[in-house]
């Protein structure tokens, strides 16, 4: 019979490998970073390789960014075509279409990309993964990002909220097998310490995120905060905690111009 493969892949070779194969079917996943690291852009890359390599619908609850800024990352993102660019053609300034168009023919033939730009309520978010899941065989959710979630009930602390919240997410994923991956913001106290590479301290809030999450990676840029590094172009993709898996880090390359990861091919023979 057919082999059950229970992996949501990245597509970035390194981190796959680190992740033995990839993000897991029935688990709740955590990607952290601080403002401007790419967690949104990174988190959209791993809907686009599922959707047009593994036809494997996937939902997107944006509730920072509007949906059209979305679909942009997401032609950006799959046609490496400048983001700046597409986001002009927005306010009529010229562009290759026929690259666009070629890119949107490509992402429709392929998975689906669910993108809700309206829900931020937990309750509301639950009762529509179920139905996504149920109508559309989703089997990957993204949320961007935890801390902007309203998450109703009564709570002592801010603490209490997000552990609620986590738990919640990490029981729906599991009852559903699917893959949940919530996006999250580090704390500002990564930018007062002289090494700023992330750590699971930084979580905020993180007591309860940790512990319902199977996997914490978290994105880090060191050009972000040094223009001379000599790390420049690049991002580490950290492994902080993992289940079922090693902790580590991966190089990968950062195109800035559209916020895209792609693998350091000159490290690995090819085959």
């Amino acid at each position: 019979g057919e082999l059950v493969d229970d992996t949501i892949p990245t597509g970035l070779t390194d981190l796959d490998k680190l992740l033995n194969g990839g993000l897991r079917l029935s688990h709740f996943d955590i990607l952290a970073a601080r403002p401007a690291m790419g967690k949104t852009s990174l988190a959209v890359q791993i809907i686009l390789h599922n959707i047009m390599k593994r036809n494997t619908n996937c939902l997107f609850f944006s509730i920072e960014m509007p949906e059209v800024l979305i679909t942009l990352k997401a032609y950006s993102n799959a046609g490496r075509i400048n983001y700046k660019e597409l986001d002009a053609v927005r306010q009529g300034t010229k562009l290759d279409w026929g690259r666009v168009w070629e890119v949107a023919g490509k992402l429709t033939s392929k998975g689906e990309m669910f993108i809700d730009a309206e829900t931020k309520d937990l309750n509301n978010m639950i009762s529509l993964i179920r139905k996504y899941v149920r109508n559309y065989e989703v089997k990957f959710v993204v949320i961007d990002y935890l801390q902007l979630m309203s998450i109703p009930g009564k709570f002592g602390t801010r603490d209490q909220e997000i552990g609620h919240c986590v738990n919640e997410l990490a029981y729906l994923a599991k009852i559903l097998n699917i893959n949940i991956l919530c996006l999250s913001q580090l704390n500002r106290g990564v930018e007062s310490r002289e090494s700023k590479v992330p750590m699971l301290s930084d979580l905020r809030e993180s007591g309860n995120i940790e512990q319902s999450a199977w996997r914490v990676l978290a994105i880090h840029r060191e050009e972000y905060y040094d223009n001379q590094t000599e790390s420049k172009g690049l991002a580490d993709i950290h492994v902080l905690k993992g289940k079922i898996s090693n902790v580590g880090k991966i190089s990968v390359h950062y195109d800035k111009t559209c916020t895209r990861f792609d693998d350091l091919e000159w490290r690995r023979p090819n085959y």
